[in-house]
């Protein structure tokens, strides 16, 4: 992000704008014409919240600049003005299946265009007005690099696309405060990736609809 945008944009935004660029940098595509997903399960909550409470406590101008980093896809928005994107960027929310849904549009990107995508999944700590202490997670934020298979680099691992009941692998003993995240779905996709052992991946954690992946390896 430019230094204006780094100004105005919310932690959430820049921890969002953070991994992909790291997911496009170490997967080396094009930033101009590669594909972005981003998959919030709350979005900007917090700011959104704000703005509810100062109309509650009574009548004023509200922020135009609050109120546009309030929207779900203002991450999408920022991160694609900065990296001078000029393909597709989507954002979406599916509660606890995100992360599942976030990579079903990835791929069906991939698959349609022939072309990479970056898909981002994060999620702020839940907000205490929002989410009791008992529910509520910590701040999280991680991307993966999508690429056609033919395209891709030698030996690097395929996945299927989630289906219900299709994986079963977690990272075990993983905090409370991160397990309880919408989006920890894909966390445990990229820790099943870098496991040479993990067949699969489970993409929730027991609230969502079941979603899961399968690795295929030495392809």
């Amino acid at each position: 992000l430019d230094k204006h945008s780094r100004r105005r944009a919310s932690d959430l935004t820049k921890a969002c704008a953070e991994v992909y660029q790291q997911a496009l940098t170490q997967a080396g595509f094009d930033a101009i014409s590669c594909g972005a997903v981003f998959g919030l399960a709350l979005g900007e909550a917090s700011t959104t919240i704000g703005l509810l409470e100062q109309l509650w406590r009574g009548p004023g101008m509200l922020s135009p600049m609050r109120f546009a980093a309030s929207v779900h896809n203002a991450a999408a928005g920022v991160v694609s003005i900065g990296s001078k994107n000029t393909g597709f960027s989507t954002a979406l929310g599916a509660d606890f299946d995100t992360p599942a849904m976030a990579l079903l549009e990835g791929m069906a990107f991939v698959l349609t265009h022939a072309l990479p995508v970056i898909v981002v999944c994060a999620d702020e700590a839940a907000p205490e007005n929002l989410v009791s202490n008992d529910e509520g997670w910590g701040f999280l934020s991680m991307a993966v690099a999508l690429a056609p298979a033919d395209s891709a680099p030698s030996g690097m691992p395929r996945i299927s696309a989630p289906e219900r009941g299709a994986g079963s692998w977690l990272i075990p003993d993983l905090p409370q405060s991160l397990a309880r995240s919408p989006v920890v779905g894909l966390l445990d996709l990229i820790a099943a990736l870098a496991d040479e052992h993990a067949p699969d991946a489970r993409l929730d954690r027991g609230r969502g609809g079941g979603y899961g992946v399968r690795i295929v390896r030495g392809t």
